[in-house]
């Protein structure tokens, strides 16, 4: 790929970001794609600019000033990635970073076998190669491996493009809990709303990266509804975790979705929903639970070993 073309760009802020929103990816990589419009990520050079202590490097080659530029295009690990995708995308090359941004994510011809989007395929190369400089600057024994970034980007991607053609169509999918990556932890939360007069309850759990249980707390609320439960869940579970003085936290509620911008099936957090449903029926007053209650051990091996429940579903979600 010709980067090389795209010689001293600057990246100053691009009032006009309109573009960003037509991005055909998920919502997050908008929100990406825009915080990246605005000098807004969180790379060593524009921390650097604000005065919070770095040195300014990039982390991943060590010698240049980490600029989003730099990151992305000029960097000499990244374009290990560039060129490891060449057999099925080529990134345009244009004389300023952001119209190298718009000009390749809003492309929508298709060259490559799996008939992926030019912009799709370029939008999800960029997000993974900005996870897995995270994933090297917080965990420092990952590797930043070009190929594992492009097969992700790959698959990600893919993803679209069945689901504009399947609008409509019932899909049978095996989803099961899964652990968050090394050094983090997972809650779940969950509420219940149960009888004619909506009782409810909440649960959270955390597990760490092994599936192990750390901690779980649940609480008979009272009367009310879904929503409420569900925020109360997150409520408990946020200062448990605090409590526990845990700082690396994926949070996982299962539907608040007019407030949360995502949405766990009920068959991944199965263990949660028994545990709420179970203190809702008992109206059990606060709790915490140290160990495994007995009553969920075979919800939470089933959990740890990664057995699959089945679902029904409309479209394929990709979490």
């Amino acid at each position: 790929m010709a980067l090389n073309d795209i010689d001293g760009m600057g990246t100053t802020v691009n009032g006009n970001l309109s573009w960003v929103w037509k991005i055909q990816c998920h919502a997050r990589l908008k929100f990406f794609f825009w915080k990246l419009g605005h000098d807004g990520i969180a790379c060593n050079g524009i921390l650097a600019s604000r005065n919070i202590p770095t040195d300014g490097l990039c982390p991943l080659c060590a010698v240049d000033f980490e600029s989003p530029y730099h990151l992305f295009v000029d960097c000499n690990v990244t374009k290990l990635v560039w060129q490891a995708g060449a057999n099925n995308f080529k990134a345009f090359a244009l004389n300023d970073f952001f119209g190298w941004l718009r000009e390749n994510v809003l492309c929508s011809s298709i060259s490559n076998d799996l008939k992926i989007p030019h912009g799709t395929f370029f939008t999800y190369i960029m997000w993974h190669i900005w996870v897995a400089r995270n994933k090297k600057v917080f965990f420092s024994n990952e590797a930043f491996s070009p190929s594992s970034i492009i097969h992700l980007a790959m698959a990600r991607a893919a993803h679209l493009v069945p689901n504009s053609k399947l609008d409509r169509m019932v899909s049978n999918v095996e989803l099961s809990w899964t652990p968050p990556e090394s050094g983090w932890f997972k809650l779940n939360v969950d509420g219940s709303c149960i009888g004619t007069h909506q009782h409810i309850a909440a649960a959270g759990i955390i597990r760490n990266s092994s599936g192990h249980w750390v901690s779980g707390i649940a609480q008979y609320i009272g009367v009310g509804n879904s929503i409420q439960a569900e925020l109360w869940g997150l409520l408990l579970g946020l200062k448990r975790a605090r409590e526990l003085g845990i700082q690396f936290l994926h949070v996982l509620p299962t539907s608040v979705q007019p407030m949360l911008s995502w949405h766990v099936f009920r068959e991944k957090n199965c263990y949660t929903d028994n545990l709420a449903k179970h203190v809702a029926t008992m109206r059990i007053s606060l709790t915490v639970f140290d160990v495994v209650p007995d009553f969920l051990f075979s919800v939470f091996w089933a959990d740890l070993v990664g057995i699959s429940r089945s679902r029904r579903i409309k479209n394929i979600v990709v979490g």
